[in-house]
């Protein structure tokens, strides 16, 4: 697996090779999504929307030669990002890992144990079991980066025990998993970020300024120009700090 194949794959959905020439599978990928930048690499959205089943049906569509095992790791991340990301208390989208959870034997819990970290668990054995004439630098490249295998584990591992202690020790009756996300306090402190400008250590005094600026200001006016966050669902901001164009002069009453 890499990320050549995922380039193969919007170059084949724009290109002539499409028996439906002009019609594409992946509307929703863009080139932002596919030409990263440092910046953009960590962005969750766009992980998201290249992790996702419709790019998983286009790998099968596709039918190269060597993408079954990403397909698979695509449908997997997609289901893992439905099953942390469960908003609403009704379901419309009709896929069934973002279903409300509403107890601790819910198969999402078990899922997430024994299909997803499994998954990872195996491609770790395979690279070890068969690369005995490798470097430790040549394994490596064979799998994700160890930061992001812990990062996935921890993740998993404390969602699965914190969701079943709400049920079992707290008695809730359901659980949306969005609610656990922290966009909330990586928007704040974006925030924070672009009232200090080129200073990237402030001091307690100045974060402390900063509060007290954003609670006048009203933090909820505000517009995040960068940041891991979503903002999904929130209306356009009514106020941009940034924003220095000319307001309208009023126009003059006609007097004759």
């Amino acid at each position: 697996m890499g990320w050549h194949q995922i380039l193969d794959l919007y170059d084949w959905d724009l290109g002539p090779s499409r028996y439906c020439f002009g019609i594409r599978f992946g509307h929703k990928l863009r080139h932002e999504h596919i030409k990263l930048d440092p910046r953009s690499r960590m962005r969750v959205n766009l992980a998201a929307q290249v992790l996702s089943c419709t790019v998983a049906d286009m790998l099968d569509e596709q039918k190269a030669s060597g993408t079954e095992s990403l397909s698979k790791f695509v449908r997997l991340m997609d289901t893992f990002f439905d099953c942390l990301n469960v908003s609403r208390l009704t379901n419309t989208s009709g896929k069934k890992a973002k279903d409300k959870y509403t107890g601790s034997n819910d198969w999402r819990f078990e899922w997430l144990e024994t299909k997803f970290l499994k998954f990872f668990d195996d491609w770790d054995d395979q690279v070890n079991a068969h690369g005995d004439n490798l470097k430790a630098d040549e394994k490596a490249k064979l799998k994700l980066s160890k930061q992001t295998l812990v990062g996935l584990r921890i993740t998993t591992r404390s969602f699965i025990e914190l969701g079943k202690l709400l049920f079992d020790e707290e008695k809730a009756a359901f659980f949306l998993s969005e609610k656990l996300s922290q966009d909330p306090v990586e928007e704040y402190f974006s925030k924070q970020r672009a009232r200090n400008g080129p200073d990237e250590s402030p001091s307690v005094s100045i974060f402390n300024r900063n509060v007290l600026g954003l609670d006048v200001t009203g933090d909820e006016l505000i517009r995040v120009l960068n940041g891991n966050v979503r903002n999904k669902e929130k209306e356009a901001s009514t106020l941009n700090v940034h924003d220095m164009s000319r307001l309208p002069t009023k126009k003059q009453k006609n007097t004759n």
